[in-house]
């Protein structure tokens, strides 16, 4: 409102650039339809890999067109120069990996906690709060260590979340009590707070000139679809697990947590990828 008050309006020509690019959200929205279909439907196996194979082509339409629409000026929603970017892809991997998990495993944590161990929704909010706190603390000191030691602090604290989640593998299948589980919560924030924001900076740090605006927003775009797909495909699982067996919660949670660890295991690879690469670049810094 202040905005509209106050700030002179363009009496420029408008900007061949503006606009929003259609096609490109376009076929970003199927290729993530197609793979949720899987998900959240039984397609059977012909259909499935129909839908997984359909959305491997509109991801790779989507890259050609926007190399097309920035080729003709326009205004992209991933830059060409982007893709080109070792630095950019191999942090945009280790965000979407790591979002992913981390938004999974608090699900999975929480459904085990309220229907397998019969705890209040607030007692399991309580125990994730903790990763919360852990992580505000975290945050405030994560860019200082980042900026010392580089990527390999990435590494480094995303091996550690992995071992969180085989702690947590361990107190469900162990009947833990819940102070181990409000434990493993604040360490698995504490990981946050030295993966979430450094990785994010590591990560711009790679963009092009002119750029950042785009590299933000498809790094968050690409977090968003990844919790889309990991938290249905996980609650899915778990849930499947247990109608095949509505008694063993131990056995659904340690489903779920397999799958987070999985999508973890890649994201740590991602970021030793890029540290073998900034490595051999000669980085000293973020």
């Amino acid at each position: 409102m202040l905005a509209a008050r106050r700030l002179p309006p363009d009496r420029g020509r408008p900007s061949a650039r503006s606009g929003v690019d259609a096609g490109g959200l376009a076929l970003l929205a199927a290729a993530t339809t197609l793979v949720m279909l899987p998900v959240v439907s039984d397609p059977g196996p012909v259909g499935a890999v129909f839908a997984v194979g359909g959305a491997a082509v509109s991801l790779a339409t989507f890259l050609w067109w926007e190399r097309r629409v920035a080729a003709r000026g326009g205004k992209p929603v991933l830059l060409p120069e982007l893709t080109g970017s070792g630095g950019y892809v191999l942090g945009t991997l280790v965000a979407l990996f790591w979002f992913g998990a981390v938004l999974s495993l608090n699900t999975v944590v929480s459904l085990y906690l309220i229907e397998g161990r019969g705890y209040a929704a607030v007692q399991a909010a309580a125990v994730l709060s903790a990763a919360a706190a852990a992580m505000a603390v975290a945050s405030a000191v994560g860019w200082r260590v980042v900026a010392r030691y580089g990527r390999v602090t990435v590494v480094v604290v995303v091996a550690a979340e992995i071992a969180v989640v085989g702690g947590y593998a361990a107190a469900v299948q162990h009947e833990a009590t819940m102070p181990v589980f409000v434990a493993l919560a604040a360490l698995s924030g504490l990981s946050g707070g030295f993966v979430d924001a450094p990785n994010r900076a590591l990560t711009l740090e790679s963009s092009p000139e002119g750029g950042h605006g785009v590299a933000v927003g498809f790094l968050q775009l690409s977090q968003r679809l990844s919790a889309t797909v990991a938290l249905a495909a996980v609650s899915g699982l778990y849930l499947s697990a247990l109608a095949t067996d509505g008694d063993d919660f131990a056995g659904a949670a340690s489903a779920g947590l397999t799958v987070c660890a999985a999508m973890l295991a890649v994201s740590l690879l991602c970021a030793l990828a890029d540290r073998r690469r900034r490595a051999g670049a000669g980085f000293r810094s973020l």
